[in-house]
């Protein structure tokens, strides 16, 4: 019996590893400015403020510069770390890779903190608020676009963060899920990709998506507007502990992120 009670045991270890429900990548990484640094602790982001030209001009006369605003939008960056233990007996007893699921747990860990920083010191930064009705219907996806054409954002690479309950608005609006209106993936799949101009992207998370006092914030903004430096990216690296007897896992990124241009960033209140 004690023969075959350690292959039981070792099996079910192995059977029943199951992440929990997470998220594990960054959605918003490729939605914003990035920029990679080194050799310093602070990411500068350079911009050129926009111009008049001259209409016309007298015979002989000189022309008047533009005098353009150059501004500079420094980021300072922050180190973020997810680490794990592993104890050499747990190692003994099953036939699990703990390294393996260890450093998946980590690297979705620091990828939701790169989203984290992004919403935190960039998006919600931004003091542009948008009236929607509550409801993220096509008049309120409108009532956002209409804003940033306003505020001349260009039309490209606009991006939407919305949670459970704008895509919930999004589906029950029928003209949005109208066959003439968009493709009828979004039925299909439930996932809507790109709704008047603008990339969704998905995302539940109460600490990325944290509620206000009429609803759940999502965010409408043009992929400059925002910038997320970085000066090491995700890393794992595993070492031997041997005093406790035990192998750390860590995973490391140098990281933050800003509001570099404030009039390019809208956000809603929705139920």
């Amino acid at each position: 019996m004690s023969n075959t009670a350690n292959v039981a045991f070792t099996q079910e270890w192995e059977a029943s590893c199951q992440h929990e429900l997470q998220q594990t990548e960054s959605n918003l990484r490729s939605t914003v400015r990035n920029k990679r640094t080194k050799d310093s602790n602070i990411a500068h982001f350079p911009q050129l403020g926009a111009g008049t030209p001259t209409i016309g001009k007298a015979r002989h006369s000189q022309l008047k510069p533009m005098n353009l605003e150059h501004t500079d939008k420094s980021i300072t960056l922050t180190d973020i770390y997810a680490t794990e233990w592993i104890d050499s007996v747990d190692t003994l007893k099953t036939n699990i890779d703990y390294q393996g699921e260890y450093t998946t747990s980590i690297v979705a860990t620091l990828n939701r903190g790169l989203d984290s920083l992004t919403i935190d010191n960039g998006l919600a930064n931004s003091t542009n608020e948008v009236s929607v009705s509550n409801t993220l219907n096509k008049a309120g996806i409108q009532a956002l676009g209409k804003a940033m054409n306003q505020a001349k954002v260009p039309m490209s690479d606009r991006s939407l963060v919305i949670g459970a309950e704008g895509l919930d608005d999004i589906l029950n609006d029928t003209t949005l899920t109208s066959r003439d209106f968009v493709e009828q993936s979004l039925l299909k799949t439930g996932k809507a990709e790109n709704v008047l101009g603008f990339d969704i992207v998905y995302m539940e998370d109460e600490t990325l998506l944290p509620e206000a006092t009429t609803g759940r914030k999502v965010f409408a903004y043009w992929k400059n507007a925002v910038g997320l430096a970085m000066a090491q990216d995700l890393t794992i690296k595993v070492d031997r502990l041997p005093k406790e007897d035990m192998d750390q896992v860590m995973g490391k990124l140098s990281a933050n992120a800003g509001l570099l241009i404030p009039g390019a960033v809208f956000w809603a209140d929705i139920g």
